[in-house]
């Protein structure tokens, strides 16, 4: 009993070591997954920003960066976006799954063609690309 707990632990902690070895991919973003979570460190200089200046009234479609992995959003008012989809300002609820996130921070855009952004005041926006 007491050699098959042992045997179940080493096989344990051997999974758990391959995890991080398979898992651990550092980004220009300072992200690093491991077995333990993620682990955030500072981010380095982003190889491509955006920064789009709102209306209040028009969207606007911003093409990702080849080889972008991130984006980090900064903003100074609220706004809404959506990858790769049309985007509104709500003027009531939308419960299909269609709505633009308000005013997101950092999303993966690995398999994202363009960002479609949009706000209900004039705002800038600033879209940081990492790799």
């Amino acid at each position: 009993m007491k050699a098959k707990a042992l045997l179940l632990g080493a096989l344990a902690a051997l999974v758990i070591l391959l995890a991080v070895q398979l898992f651990a991919t550092p980004s220009e973003l300072g992200l690093l997954a491991t077995a333990n979570g993620p682990h955030i460190g500072a981010r380095s200089k982003p190889r491509h920003v955006n920064a789009i200046v709102l209306d209040g009234t028009n969207p606007t479609t911003n093409a990702v960066p080849s080889g972008a992995r991130f984006v980090l959003f900064a903003t100074t008012g609220n706004f809404f976006a959506r990858p790769d989809g049309v985007v509104t300002v709500p003027g009531a609820s939308i419960t299909d799954g269609t709505a633009g996130e308000i005013n997101p921070t950092v999303w993966d855009v690995t398999v994202v063609t363009n960002i479609h952004i949009i706000a209900s005041a004039a705002t800038t926006v600033t879209l940081s690309f990492y790799k």
